[in-house]
């Protein structure tokens, strides 16, 4: 669902998308035949098999350290001399001239070198093609997680709750753990699944509390202010119209999101996950063997902790997994075979019982579950959901509008079948027994009476109710204003709203949502239109004494600490006198210790230490 790759291209002038096409060999290049050809997974494996080793390196610390594909212009200095990527900044310069990475500024005006999400899986799924670990035996596997149902269900009804009762705030803008407390017991999710993540080690909120927030937050489906957290009326209903495979794809894409932002590099190792064939089992450890076998200088046995705790017990807990042992408490795992990975059946079962409970698959569409959620409690449930009609709910689909009759109406259509009588004659009791005068917003239309007595013949011909017309005003419901005012312009009836309407609801303005421009890092960066000269290594050592690059000289301690200093902020390697030797050192630090100060810099794979006060000669080496 991401469209990264395509802004960052789009954000290209003619001559630059020329130019990369001819590289990759796309005749009349446009930005949606380039995105095509650079996430071929054939393609992507001759690439990478053409590459030399120091730029295959840069290329996995993108796929496999980074925070989510970027790395800081800042940090590179950092990460070159931790990782041993040895003129780390060249080869990201032509990575640059490949398009495959672009500088872009954050919302602080920090220039950043980003790895489209949309290349970093197709590298990964290329990479890994035909090479992936074998499926284990199910027969051998012993199921250790309990069915879950999923993330996609506590997230419906913990907005559907926020609707009904917002969270106030506490004087000091705290979210109340009695009200949070609360929320976690409807939820019933396992707490024990976060333990290990960000949400688990704090203690201000039940995890999931914590997770759901930021994440209906990251989605726009919620907002804080200063009293309250309450739902955002118009992204909701937004929500609630996507078809369930939509809403799954952004709902996995939100939480991989949030789940990998945890730790640098997990984003890699779930989109290498996100290989394997749903239903299929894989012993965990097979998968670390396998990615060890991948040269990852920064691969760490540790790994296997992080993606079990880390990634693969939230998504059992999500529902996007299962989780198995072997007799020798060896871990298992596997997709199971739910959106993004597959699709939705086309009948949609729909059962109520005579005890007014009523039975659904957790595929009902949301529209649908959104009405049926006004009118019935949730009672839980896994594959198959529970509604239970009562005289609450009741009450509750009468302040959303609805009418005894609507109710049974929409139960008879959605089941296919006549509600049975038990469910009618009590239904139609709780209506009547109401002990409470409903109050509707609506819109008052005012001109003159034959203008208004057309309006009404206009609105009656199109359905649209009309709850009074006097001849001097109209009224219509706001819930069908919207459809009212669209059919009166349609006939060339002009209708101008007071400043004051009744409406009044700011986020009426909110455009529709784009979801993927939402979950995309981009929607707080500027691409640059122009390759930033400061890769280029050239251009770093303009930026230094050209005396230092042109020839080995001596120099006094401080100058030669400050020549150390710059040459580890740009990357660049030092030759040097030492005791009677010409030797070439990648300097990592200096500091002062024991009198003096010492280079710490590595020399090949060896890491060793020199006083600079018996440094005899040195030079900045800008070729490398």
């Amino acid at each position: 669902m991401s469209d990264d790759l395509w802004i960052c291209l789009e954000s290209l002038n003619e001559e630059e998308i020329r130019r990369i096409g001819n590289l990759h060999s796309v005749a009349d290049p446009d930005p949606g035949a380039l995105a095509g050809r650079m996430t071929d997974p054939a393609y992507l494996r001759r690439c990478f098999q053409q590459m030399p080793s120091e730029k295959r390196a840069v290329l996995l610390y993108f796929l496999f350290a980074s925070q989510n594909g970027v790395i800081r212009e800042r940090e590179i200095p950092r990460e070159q001399q931790k990782f041993g990527l040895k003129a780390c900044r060249r080869k990201i310069s032509e990575f640059f001239r490949g398009g495959w990475i672009f500088p872009v500024r954050n919302q602080f005006h920090e220039r950043l070198y980003y790895l489209p999400a949309e290349l970093r899986r197709a590298w990964i799924a290329a990479l890994a093609a035909g090479s992936l670990p074998k499926p284990v035996n199910a027969a051998s596997v012993m199921h250790c997680s309990e069915p879950s149902a999923g993330i996609w269900q506590a997230f419906f009804h913990f907005l559907f709750m926020l609707e009904q009762e917002p969270l106030l705030l506490t004087k000091t803008g705290q979210i109340p753990k009695k009200e949070a407390q609360k929320l976690d017991v409807e939820l019933d999710l396992d707490a024990s699944s976060l333990k290990e993540t960000k949400w688990g080690k704090q203690d201000e909120l039940p995890p999931w509390i914590s997770f759901l927030l930021e994440l209906s937050q990251l989605l726009g489906l919620t907002e804080r202010t200063s009293q309250s957290v309450r739902v955002r009326q118009m992204n909701w209903q937004q929500w609630l119209q996507l078809s369930f495979d939509q809403m799954m794809r952004i709902l996995y894409q939100a939480v991989f999101n949030l789940l990998t932002a945890e730790r640098n590099g997990l984003h890699g190792y779930l989109q290498l996950l996100e290989c394997l064939e749903a239903e299929n089992w894989y012993a965990l450890k097979e998968i670390i063997c396998f990615l060890s076998e991948w040269d990852l200088p920064f691969f760490s046995p540790a790994l296997l902790e992080h993606l079990e705790k880390q990634l693969i017990d939230p998504l059992v807990a999500m529902g996007w997994m299962e989780k198995g042992q072997s007799g020798s408490s060896e871990t298992y795992f596997r997709w199971l075979e739910l959106p993004p990975k597959g699709q939705v059946p086309d009948e949609v079962p729909f059962y109520i019982e005579p005890h007014m409970e009523i039975y659904l698959p957790y595929y009902f569409p949301l529209p649908q579950r959104y009405v049926l959620a006004q009118a019935a409690d949730f009672m839980g449930g896994d594959r198959m959901l529970i509604y239970e009609l009562n005289e609450r709910s009741v009450q509750r689909a009468r302040r959303y509008g609805l009418t005894g009759e609507d109710l049974l109406s929409l139960l008879a259509a959605w089941s296919g079948t006549e509600v049975p009588e038990p469910v009618k004659e009590q239904v139609i009791h709780w209506f009547r027994q109401a002990p409470s005068i409903l109050a509707e917003s609506a819109f008052l239309l005012h001109g003159s009476p034959e203008r208004l007595d057309r309006c009404r013949r206009i609105l009656e011909k199109k359905g649209i109710n009309i709850p009074e017309f006097t001849g001097e005003r109209l009224i219509i419901s706001a819930a069908d204003f919207a459809a009212a005012q669209a059919a009166l312009q349609e006939s060339g009836q002009e209708v101008q709203q007071m400043h004051h309407s009744l409406h009044g609801n700011d986020e009426r303005n909110i455009k529709h949502v784009d979801w993927g421009r939402l979950l995309s890092p981009l929607k707080e960066w500027r691409v640059e239109t122009h390759w930033p000269s400061g890769l280029d290594m050239r251009s770093n050592a303009d930026k230094l004494p050209k005396i230092w690059t042109s020839g080995l000289r001596a120099y006094g301690r401080e100058m030669v600490k400050e020549m150390v200093k710059q040459s580890i902020h740009y990357g660049f390697a030092l030759k040097m006198e030492y005791q009677g030797d010409l030797i070439t050192v990648s300097p990592q630090k200096v500091e002062y210790c024991g009198g003096d100060w010492l280079m710490h810099a590595k020399v090949g794979k060896e890491k060793k230490f020199y006083p600079l006060g018996r440094i005899s000669r040195v030079q900045v080496m800008v070729e490398q």
